[in-house]
């Protein structure tokens, strides 16, 4: 005689009577991860002062997730698979990242600018990162923001044809750290609290500088007094962000002694211009050092003048003439004057 018995699950991990429970089995799945090798930065990652976008392309990065092309020939894509950026070896993370030549190029750039001590090896993302971030504890994010900078320049030459310098994208990560990865800010549940500006005394300007693909933009706005004010424009040829910023200043207060002002404070958003007119950073472009020391040369014929910096937020009107000037005749400066918020007068003045 044939007897059927029923199928039933035996559990066969840590219980003699076979039963299963959901317990048991969450239990297993944990232990069983848990018993992997696991990534140091998988918790650390989260808390670091980068940007969350940068964060989020990070842990893509450092899991090999990035659309490079290696992983996009694994979908199905059909293409050279070289590095747009050497066009001499096959694109992956590792490679795009480190080895390449263009990359090890943006990397001796910003290792020098900093002034940080760093040799290579053959480890792999993770454990340069690894390496990286227990060698600088105060730059460890920097790691990010460069990967970030080459990660953009990937895209700028597929999407839009255009490369820029080493040089040109190691000085824009630098600003972009300095801005938003190192300077502390307060906040309230973890919104940044921007403290309202104050003006009480005037003179007071206020400048920014853009580049956008190897071009320059430049705008200040310059308040003689309450009801009184001069915006300015203009664009530069073949600068970087922190070379326009240097601009930027330079035309304010070229502009405010053309005015015979003797007094002025100055305000901008880029943290590490303002510490080199400070003379608080050194500056080891001789292209940069050089607007510098220009820069200086006009302060020295104010008998009162400050400069300080200010967060983004309220520097908003000086950057959207900044992006007025990308679109400019490059070197002529345009100038208009208000009272009591009309348009008076419109000028121009060629400075280079």
């Amino acid at each position: 005689m044939l007897i059927l018995h029923m199928d039933r699950l035996v559990w066969t991990q840590n219980r003699s009577d076979g039963m299963v429970t959901a317990k048991l089995a969450y239990e297993h799945i944990f232990l069983e991860y848990s018993n992997l090798v696991e990534d140091w930065w998988a918790n650390f990652l989260w808390r670091w002062k980068v940007p969350l976008k940068l964060k989020c392309f990070f842990w893509l990065v450092l899991h090999n997730r990035l659309l490079t092309w290696d992983n996009l020939c694994l979908r199905g894509w059909q293409g050279p698979g070289l590095c747009c950026l050497c066009n001499a070896d096959n694109e992956s993370v590792l490679h795009l990242f480190i080895q390449c030549p263009f990359a090890l190029k943006i990397w001796d750039y910003i290792i020098t600018e900093m002034r940080l001590v760093w040799n290579w090896n053959n480890d792999t993302m993770g454990e340069l990162f690894n390496r990286w971030a227990r060698t600088f504890r105060k730059y460890k994010g920097l790691f990010i923001f460069v990967c970030w900078g080459i990660w953009r320049c990937r895209n700028n030459v597929i999407f839009n044809g255009v490369q820029s310098t080493g040089e040109q994208i190691g000085a824009g990560i630098i600003g972009h750290f300095l801005e938003g990865g190192v300077e502390e800010h307060r906040t309230v549940r973890g919104r940044r609290i921007i403290e309202p500006l104050v003006i009480e005394d005037y003179p007071v300007g206020f400048f920014d500088g853009a580049a956008q693909e190897g071009r320059g933009g430049c705008g200040f706005l310059l308040w003689m007094s309450e009801s009184h004010s001069f915006k300015g424009w203009m664009a530069v040829e073949e600068s970087t962000n922190n070379f326009s910023e240097l601009v930027a200043a330079w035309t304010l207060i070229h502009w405010a002694r053309k005015l015979n002002l003797r007094e002025l404070r100055l305000f901008g958003d880029s943290r590490v211009v303002i510490d080199w007119l400070n003379h608080q950073a050194a500056i080891h472009s001789i292209n940069l050092h050089h607007w510098c020391i220009k820069i200086r040369g006009l302060v020295e014929e104010f008998t009162d003048f400050h400069c300080s910096h200010i967060y983004r937020e309220l520097n908003q009107e000086a950057d959207s003439l900044s992006k007025k000037g990308l679109m400019g005749a490059p070197g002529v400066l345009h100038i208009e004057e208000w009272r009591e918020e009309r348009l008076i007068k419109e000028s121009s003045l060629s400075l280079f």
